[in-house]
């Protein structure tokens, strides 16, 4: 008991000493990261995780409701994360009734900034004095290659996974420093958050023997059987989370093949090694390759170099964790660097040993990694820019994949809400030369072509979109709008009673259909509809 007291009073001393150096790296992140508050959303993957669930996650009663569903509700796929839905809930109760982007990126904001602290603590739990301990964190919060977490509101998902990682860690260290039951409880607990964040972090079942090792763990024979307690306990986790998750979505994950796994973790890895200027969102053939190989072998053999000279098997732990956190990113087909959040961690985690290795050296080591994280600032403070909005995002897309359709689309989409018919119609065109069956270029270039008087044209695109997709409800309507406009209301009644049977409860579809039947004399037909209509206004009781 006395020991314990003698301890928390020793940690709060500690704690008071290195406030100067917490504020030091809290300032200097709302520095850099103070102007994600200001984005827009970039219309990638906000409309299915946030506005068309919006009145759900409103209305969520339950919070088990969360955990009966994967993120995007498919029922398939591998996006099986109820800890991100459980924060954008928190967010859309803070948000009122309508989606208000500052809400969702201050949360981002936070989670980054607390992860910058949690760095700090699990650095200076390894022994590292506070100056190596902040400038650790500095270089890992300050990476550009982990902005997209924060600059991009479903990149949460990755700065969540490190808040659960970082503090199961946390505790863990904890509980071997203190042999305290309640944080190994805690330590459980964050893990299974963790899992529930996202599946990599059933990676750490590796790492937590080996970070015991590095916080100071020792094998006594006479505590055995709590140490297969503790291997029981994240077995425990494991089982129960892939329980959940199976029981929710059937997951196909494709495997890429050994060769592609290996060439896309060193994409990953380069872009974390050397993270300036990475792409925002990019597809692996894209890259510049020579940059990666040299990377790659560039870091790695001075860290092999490190470890040779000083014979620290912490920097092989850390390097090797930062590989093992990658590979599961390698198995999607698309390069989105910010999903290199954890595994800067363990970088920053070597480069602080580094640093420590050489503290008595002529060039004084803190200094150098002053600069690295000054250097880091701002590159990263540039490359938010490309997050502000949607249009600099697929912009920046278009610059790294100037094949992408997807790029050429959203930018034709934005032009298109600014009624910028001539650049919309442009992106359209290209999107299309670059991918045929490109979703939606079609029904909205037959958009663009109604609204400047080019009806042939509107409806050649129109029925190339149905003939892509038979029955799509939105073509059937512009299809029954474009007849409306010409006066051919027998023509446009069909399309809009094809709508209607496909989407039933549409009131502005059963309005222009009413008015065309009214047009035609079609009285009683359309005093029927409107009986429907009003029927569908009417609340039930």
């Amino acid at each position: 008991m006395c020991d314990n007291i003698l301890m928390l009073a020793k940690e709060k001393k500690i704690l008071k000493k290195n406030l100067a150096f917490l504020a030091l790296i809290i300032l200097a992140n709302l520095f850099v990261y103070r102007q994600i508050i200001d984005f827009k959303p970039v219309n990638l993957d906000e409309q299915q995780l946030l506005m068309d669930k919006w009145s759900g996650l409103k209305a969520t009663g339950s919070l088990k409701d969360v955990f009966k569903t994967d993120v995007f509700e498919t029922g398939s796929g591998i996006f099986y994360r109820p800890m991100l839905t459980l924060s954008f809930i928190l967010d859309t109760k803070r948000s009122g009734e309508i989606f208000e982007p500052s809400v969702f990126y201050k949360t981002n904001l936070f989670i980054h900034i607390f992860n910058t602290c949690l760095c700090f603590a699990l650095l200076a739990g390894l022994g590292y004095p506070s100056g190596f301990a902040s400038a650790g964190a500095l270089v890992f919060s300050l990476n550009p290659v982990i902005a997209g977490a924060s600059a991009w509101i479903p990149g949460r998902n990755d700065s969540l996974l490190f808040f659960m990682a970082a503090l199961a860690l946390l505790f863990l260290t904890k509980a071997i420093k203190r042999r305290n039951i309640v944080f190994l409880i805690a330590h459980m607990f964050f893990f299974f958050a963790a899992l529930l964040t996202k599946e990599t972090a059933a990676i750490l079942i590796f790492i937590f023997p080996l970070w015991a090792l590095a916080a100071g763990w020792r094998h006594e024979p006479k505590r055995v059987w709590q140490e297969i307690g503790v291997l029981i306990g994240w077995g425990l986790c494991i089982a129960v989370y892939w329980f959940m998750r199976a029981a929710i979505i059937e997951s196909n994950v494709p495997f890429p093949g050994i060769g592609e796994l290996f060439s896309r973790t060193s994409a990953y890895a380069s872009y974390l090694f050397f993270p300036y200027n990475p792409p925002v969102y990019a597809w692996f053939k894209d890259l510049y390759w020579v940059r990666i190989i040299v990377t790659n072998v560039v870091v790695l053999a001075l860290f092999a170099a490190l470890w040779r000279l000083k014979s620290r098997h912490i920097i092989v732990f850390a390097v090797l964790s930062v590989y093992l956190f990658i590979v599961p990113s390698a198995f999607s087909d698309r390069f989105i660097p910010h999903r290199n959040y954890l595994p800067s961690f363990f970088f920053a985690l070597a480069l602080t040993e580094a640093g420590y290795l050489f503290r008595g050296a002529k060039v004084n080591s803190l200094l150098v990694m002053g600069i690295i994280s000054i250097s880091m600032a701002a590159g990263t403070y540039n490359y938010l820019g490309y997050f502000k909005n949607p249009e600099a995002f697929w912009s920046g897309v278009r610059k790294i994949s100037p094949a992408s359709s997807e790029a050429a689309y959203e930018l034709g989409y934005q032009a298109h809400l600014c009624k910028d018919f001539a650049t919309a119609e442009k992106y359209y065109l290209e999107a299309l030369s670059n991918n045929p069956a490109q979703p939606d270029a079609r029904n909205n270039l037959g958009v663009i072509y109604k609204q400047t008087g080019r009806y042939e044209k509107a409806m050649k695109f129109y029925e190339e979109e149905l003939k892509l997709n038979p029955g799509k409800p939105l073509v059937l309507e512009n299809i029954g709008n474009l007849f409306m406009v010409q006066g051919e209301f027998r023509q446009a009644i069909a399309y809009y009673k094809q709508k209607i049977s496909a989407e039933p409860n549409n009131i502005k579809t059963y309005s222009k259909l009413i008015f065309c039947l009214r047009k035609i004399g079609m009285n009683a037909d359309a005093d029927e509809y409107a009986k429907q209509a009003i029927a569908l206004q009417t609340p039930s009781r």
